[in-house]
């Protein structure tokens, strides 16, 4: 067994059960409830895939500028996304499906948005 820094800092979650890129997706797609429109599709899975390895990793820590950043790059994406109520829709179902809290997200964003 390895007895680095790194290792003794994470040995903790040896065997620890880990969500794959599909349980996530999976869930997303029953949150969402209907089809993501075909343009979009692709981006989505991306999305859902990236944020869902992001927030699995064990060092990931969230914090005001990591939110204001997906906030950001989010409305980027999706700014003249076809169907209005879908984009809400679909940005909701990413923050649930890879357990984020979309309202603390979107307030520490706020937060940062005001200090700039």
């Amino acid at each position: 067994m390895a007895q680095t820094e790194f290792a003794n800092k994470y040995r903790n979650l040896v065997g620890e059960p880990v969500r794959t890129v599909g349980e996530a997706f999976a869930e997303f797609t029953a949150i969402l409830g209907s089809p993501v429109n075909a343009l979009y599709k692709s981006m989505v899975s991306d999305i859902v895939g990236t944020t869902h390895l992001i927030t699995v990793n064990a060092r990931f820590r969230k914090d005001p500028i990591w939110s204001l950043g997906i906030v950001s790059a989010l409305d980027l994406l999706f700014k003249n996304y076809p169907e209005p109520e879908m984009r809400d829709k679909v940005q909701s179902a990413l923050f649930t499906s890879t357990g984020l809290d979309e309202a603390e997200i979107r307030a520490e964003a706020q937060s940062i948005a005001d200090w700039a």
